[in-house]
């Protein structure tokens, strides 16, 4: 892992099609189909839950994290997602560092980062570099919106949720995806 200034994220996740501010909202491509799901509120179906999604986002393509609300983390959290950091080379502040890239095949690195995101009930975006219409975004301790370009792609994000017994609130297609702003569930 290594992570990137915002400047130096925004350049990259634009120069691949995925539309994201300085001030780190995302912007979902017009086409994407979405849907939220509940986060799992039992730490062991937080860890088998974030597997799923880290497979289905592309387990072989570089996958990015962009933490987007690191002023709320504890002070027991900070410590860990900064250890984490410090073991990758990284002393800048989360602040300065917001976007966490993920080589290939890393696999259980981005489940460990979904999981403990997920567990912290921290903010951010997850994403692959090769297929950024497919994207996730955690929405403190209450939602996962994922967004796909293929309404077919979300069928799994249904099992999942079926599996795991997580309410689905549906948002597909949206008129404008992805704004940034936090979410409103519908009925389940």
């Amino acid at each position: 892992m290594r992570c990137l200034t915002t400047t130096e994220g925004v350049a990259l996740l634009s120069a691949k099609g995925l539309n994201l501010t300085l001030a780190a909202k995302i912007t979902f491509p017009a086409t994407a189909h979405n849907l939220a799901v509940q986060i799992p509120s039992e730490a062991r179906t937080q860890r088998l839950l974030a597997r799923d999604l880290a497979q289905w986002l592309g387990a072989s393509d570089p996958a990015f994290f962009w933490l987007a609300n690191w002023p709320h983390a504890k002070a027991d959290e900070a410590t860990i997602i900064s250890a984490l950091r410090q073991a990758h080379g990284e002393t800048r502040a989360w602040s300065e560092t917001p976007c966490h890239l993920f080589e290939p095949a890393r696999e259980g690195e981005l489940a460990a980062w979904l999981g403990l995101a997920m567990s912290f009930g921290l903010e951010g975006f997850f994403g692959t570099i090769q297929r950024p219409q497919d994207s996730l975004r955690l929405a403190r301790e209450e939602l996962i919106q994922v967004s796909g370009g293929d309404p077919g792609r979300l069928n799994a994000i249904r099992e999942f949720a079926e599996r795991y017994e997580l309410d689905i609130y549906e948002e597909s297609p949206m008129e404008n995806p992805g704004t940034g702003h936090a979410i409103t569930p519908g009925s389940p």
